[in-house]
């Protein structure tokens, strides 16, 4: 089984045209999801606690199950109360992608992720970002604070949210309460044996 793990806030036009893509990219690239252990699932988490009428419509598709929290989470928080939800369903032979589902992290990458999981049979495989379509500003700024970052942690972070893990490392690690407080570093911190695969960033 293939899960795709995604927090939503007031976007659902954005996350039916990731599913869409999502599936056409698996179709394309990934002969695995002809098969019964290849099956795709997706698990949205709408942080709109409920406010967001447009969420109905979802349940027009069987392989889309919407979870909503009582309150918001935040994306990260969001993320991890899915990853959680999702335990008793799991298999350890599962693969589970966590993404954004504004076009940021794109469906095109996931075949990559998911065979860079199968073939080099770590626990965890990182969207390594090597081109972002922000202005100018914004990127000028995002490297001032890189090396910001950089200066007071001492390590440089190019990933986030985007990620492929095997379902018994991840049902092994995500009630560490560290992941509470961020699913993107929490990843890096756990120091699991990781590949990274290089992805540019998509446009919102």
């Amino acid at each position: 089984m293939i899960w795709i793990v995604s927090p939503m806030l007031h976007d659902t036009e954005s996350y039916v045209r990731l599913r869409d893509e999502v599936l056409a990219s698996l179709a394309g690239h990934d002969a695995d999801v002809s098969s019964a252990s290849g099956t795709v699932r997706f698990l949205v988490v709408d942080d709109s606690a409920g406010t967001d009428g447009q969420v109905a419509t979802l349940a027009a598709f069987p392989d889309v199950q919407v979870l909503t929290p009582p309150f918001n989470l935040g994306h990260q928080r969001a993320i991890v109360y899915g990853l959680r939800h999702l335990l008793p369903a799991l298999a350890d032979d599962d693969l589970v992608i966590t993404m954004d589902s504004d076009g940021e992290d794109q469906p095109a990458d996931v075949p990559r992720l998911l065979a860079a999981l199968r073939q080099s049979g770590v626990a965890l495989v990182l969207a390594e970002r090597t081109k972002r379509s922000e202005p100018l500003l914004f990127r000028v700024l995002y490297v001032m604070f890189r090396i910001f970052f950089r200066l007071i942690a001492g390590i440089t972070v190019l990933s986030g949210n985007f990620a492929g893990q095997r379902g018994d490392s991840l049902k092994a690690t995500i009630n560490h309460p560290s992941f509470d407080l961020c699913y993107s570093s929490t990843l890096l911190a756990l120091r699991r044996p990781t590949a990274t695969v290089p992805c540019a960033r998509g446009k919102r």
